[in-house]
């Protein structure tokens, strides 16, 4: 089956690097201590910081849990993706906005695995909800796009099985 570089890149962070199979085993500490970084909660904003190389998450704990959980994959995806600070100051608007949409991007593959939705046929909402801890809105919006890419993933495969049939 194709999968993307994002899925691929995923799975084996999860499977190899964190020891994570099912949706009940992601967990903002079960990641955290798997990956080395430290993980703070605060009042302020929620972000990545730098410090004496060492990463560290910070976290506004006035948020729900699923909230939470959003935040640090968001703050774990900037880490992967992106390095150096995003200074608002400097008129880059576009760049950073840039870098925001590819961490959501990459945030919505680490709480909702397209490995583990793959596990079961016929999710719902209400089960991605419930499985995965996330919110309604990230829930649908994953669900969209898993479906999607499935349907072109079938396509795909089957371009590719006439191919071989032809030759």
């Amino acid at each position: 089956m194709y999968f993307t570089h994002t899925e691929d890149l995923i799975e084996n962070l999860l499977t190899t690097r964190c020891n994570i199979q099912k949706p009940e085993d992601l967990s903002i500490e079960h990641i955290s201590c798997s990956l080395g970084i430290d993980v703070h909660f605060w009042l302020d904003t929620s972000m990545t910081i730098y410090y004496d190389e060492i990463m560290y998450i910070m976290l506004n704990n006035k948020q729900s849990k699923e909230l939470l959980w959003l935040d640090f994959c968001h703050e774990l995806a900037h880490i992967f993706l992106h390095a150096g600070r995003q200074d608002k100051s400097i008129n880059w608007l576009d760049w950073i906005n840039y870098q925001e949409s590819k961490a959501d991007y990459l945030m919505r593959h680490i709480c909702i695995p397209t490995f583990m939705l793959q596990q079961e046929d016929n999710w719902t909402i209400s089960d991605i909800i419930n499985r995965f801890k996330v919110t309604k809105e990230l829930a649908i919006k994953r669900f969209e796009e898993y479906s999607r890419n499935k349907q072109f993933r079938v396509c795909k495969s089957s371009r590719k099985e006439i191919k071989e049939m032809i030759s």
